[in-house]
């Protein structure tokens, strides 16, 4: 094998390995912002339900009546 050849090879392998390197990133990329976006969509759905449960307790005016209107117990509305 000549020294260009194995130059050659070399320069190849190298630009493998910095193929299998941003691969590799941007799958953690990847799982990284499929676990965040999960989460951000958690915590919507919690500050909606938590909203849904205030404007109701707000338009009905008692705890009970809040309760019955979202199909829930009294001690849930009132957290």
């Amino acid at each position: 094998m000549t020294l260009l050849q194995t130059l050659i090879s070399i320069s190849n392998q190298e630009k493998l390995l910095t193929i299998y390197r941003v691969k590799k990133h941007n799958l953690i990329f990847c799982l990284f912002l499929k676990i965040y976006y999960k989460i951000v969509i958690e915590v919507i759905m919690f500050i909606s339900k938590a909203m849904r449960v205030f404007v109701t307790l707000y338009q009905e005016g008692s705890l009970k009546k809040a309760a019955d209107k979202l199909c829930l117990t009294v001690p849930p509305v009132s957290k």
